[in-house]
């Protein structure tokens, strides 16, 4: 991966850590909910008798919206404004988040987190886009690094807290938390955050880009969901992944022709960016995979209440909060290379450890890999990420 620095940047507006200030407590929503939604799922399917399939479409209807809408989301606070489109996220996130927990049934639960999903596609690009926007390159790797310490933390919190609530109150208290935390982070974003956007749009806006990408994330990602049940080779499963293939190479033709493209295709030319890309899509299903399922493990097959099960998740998620800022201080040093590949490295051996828990395993048989995961992902989420932001232009 390319360790040169990303062209220089000036900094706009007020006291740049403020900025960081806000755009961190938008992505502590996202991260809290992430890893609330594991805790939860067990109480959710006993309150309304949903299957696991369900279960699953409580987190797979938020990432299949978020996935379809997140390049498109980012392209928007280029047009019209990413301060402007950060702050109408941290609004509508947290008033479908007050729509799930109100809902009477699974259906309206999965309906709900999709539209979390649209509002989520909005808080996350345009906030990385802030902090490039806000920060020179010497001090943009340590913003970053403590970005996503606070989105480790929350996610690192969300086990302990969302078990205290599910088991005290109820599975509804655990998105209700995202109200007061956008209450306080609306306000300050709004003085704080100066308004940055792309001023040279010259053509209209790529609304065949936005289907066709639509399409062929939601395709991809409705034929990968499907081979749970399907499995792979079935007819149903195999047409939508060959629709998904089919539509990216027409998003591609399309990107090339448009006058103002939804995504400049030049920008996966520069190795640092494909290559971080695709990095953090991984370890993003590698994190959320791994909460899924070690939730249930934990509370299903070792019958521990939701509070244990995300104290004993802490190895994996605290580890995970206190190495993101350290990675994002010394990764100027070290380089993003070989923080990477060690992280890679860790990930893989703590996943071939987790594929050998049986139901008898005890917690000191699981910890350890916990804490293997929440470390390699830390150090190749921040990584990555900074080698992405920080290898192009603030527009």
């Amino acid at each position: 991966m390319s360790e040169h620095p990303g062209p220089p940047v000036t900094p706009v507006g007020r006291d740049p850590w403020l900025s960081l200030a806000a755009s961190a407590l938008g992505i502590m929503m996202v991260g809290i909910d992430g890893t609330v939604v594991a805790i939860a799922n067990p109480a959710i399917g006993r309150d309304l008798h949903a299957t696991l399939s369900s279960l699953q479409w409580v987190t797979n209807s938020y990432l299949l919206v978020l996935a379809a809408a997140l390049i498109t989301a980012g392209k928007l606070g280029d047009r019209f404004g990413r301060k402007r489109m950060f702050i109408l996220g941290l609004g509508g996130f947290a008033a479908a988040s007050v729509a799930v927990g109100l809902s009477p049934s699974i259906g309206f639960v999965v309906a709900a987190r999709a539209v979390q999903g649209l509002f989520g596609a909005l808080l996350m690009p345009n906030s990385l886009a802030i902090l490039r926007a806000s920060f020179p390159e010497e001090t943009l790797e340590r913003a970053v690094g403590i970005w996503s310490g606070v989105s480790a933390t929350a996610v690192a919190a969300g086990p302990v807290v969302g078990g205290v609530l599910v088991q005290n109150l109820s599975w509804q208290a655990v998105f209700f938390i995202n109200v007061p935390v956008a209450l306080v982070a609306i306000p300050f974003a709004r003085r704080y955050v100066t308004e940055s956007r792309e001023h040279e749009v010259t053509g209209r806006f790529d609304a065949a880009g936005v289907a066709l990408l639509a399409g062929a994330m939601g395709s991809l990602v409705w034929g990968v969901i499907r081979t749970q049940s399907t499995g792979w080779g079935a007819p149903g499963t195999d047409g939508f992944l060959l629709a998904a293939a089919v539509l990216f190479a027409l998003f591609v033709a399309q990107e090339r022709s448009a006058g103002e493209p939804i995504m400049p295709l030049r920008l996966l030319k520069i190795p640092s960016v494909a290559a971080g890309t695709v990095l953090v899509v991984l370890v993003m299903f590698c994190l959320f995979g791994t909460l899924f399922f070690v939730t249930l493990y934990l509370e299903s097959t070792h019958g521990l209440s939701p509070t244990r099960a995300g104290v004993d998740l802490l190895p994996l998620t605290a580890i995970f909060s206190v190495s993101s800022p350290i990675v994002g201080h010394i990764g100027h040093r070290v380089g993003n290379r070989l923080l990477i590949v060690t992280g890679v490295a860790l990930m893989g051996v703590s996943f071939l450890g987790l594929s050998r828990l049986e139901p008898t395993t005890p917690y000191l048989g699981m910890a350890p890999w916990f804490a293997a995961v929440g470390l390699g992902i830390g150090l190749v989420l921040v990584s990555a990420t900074h080698a992405v932001i920080s290898s192009v232009s603030v527009d």
